[in-house]
């Protein structure tokens, strides 16, 4: 029957979820606030200090790219698929692995507004790619066929990403003042639902967790 909703949900408050007031194995996604925690612990001075990653679903528009010593892209390792440590041939990754072709990957850091509030986020290769339309080795081709490839010159195709309001899930890390996306969605729909589902009051905890470079 056309009145009948299709699913029902129940939000939990922060305070509920930060004392863990609820069962684990019906927790599956909370709109607009953490739905998985990862302690991690890391020396500081002696001492044991426990940062939370946490991964959290909300509304955001990109506004523009911002500077960052790496540039606009990565080496990556050809065989284990991670960074690049040296800066000339022959490349070599954390792992050791040589390699004479390492490829070349996205990581864009790009500011984020939501509401009133500004927030650095790092947008990885599979994200710039589908909003973009193009590999980073594609576009570095381009720029260097067309002769105007510089590394710390951020290229014209990234501000096709800029100024859409989209669905992000982010996971935090405090340790390392990082907020990454992964994943997006563009659907009005789904942008509106996630709008009207947030309460106020939440909200504002939300805007503490994304300014973790301040």
């Amino acid at each position: 029957m056309p009145d009948i909703p299709h699913y029902k949900l129940h939000f939990k408050s922060f305070p509920e979820i930060m004392a863990v007031k609820y069962r684990r194995e019906l927790l599956v996604d909370i709109i607009g606030v953490v739905y998985d925690i990862k302690p991690s612990k890391q020396s500081a001075g002696g001492k044991k200090t426990t940062y939370k990653d946490e991964i959290v679903t909300n509304v955001g528009t990109p506004h523009h790219v911002l500077t960052a010593t790496h540039g606009w892209f990565l080496l990556t390792c050809a065989n284990c698929k991670k960074q690049i440590i040296t800066t000339s041939p022959p490349y070599e990754c954390s792992s050791k692995h040589v390699t004479a072709n390492p490829k070349i990957k996205y990581k864009v850091e790009v500011e984020v507004r939501f509401q009133d509030q500004k927030v650095r986020f790092v947008f990885w290769d599979r994200e710039c790619e589908q909003l973009i339309g193009k590999t980073a080795e594609e576009l570095k081709n381009i720029m260097v066929k067309a002769g105007e490839f510089d590394s710390d010159e951020y290229p014209a195709d990234l501000d096709d990403m800029m100024g859409k309001e989209l669905v992000f899930k982010v996971k935090t890390q405090p340790y390392y003042k990082l907020v990454s996306v992964l994943n997006y969605k563009t659907e009005e729909t789904i942008i509106q639902y996630l709008k009207d589902q947030i309460p106020n009051n939440e909200v504002k905890i939300m805007r503490n967790l994304f300014v973790l470079n301040k």
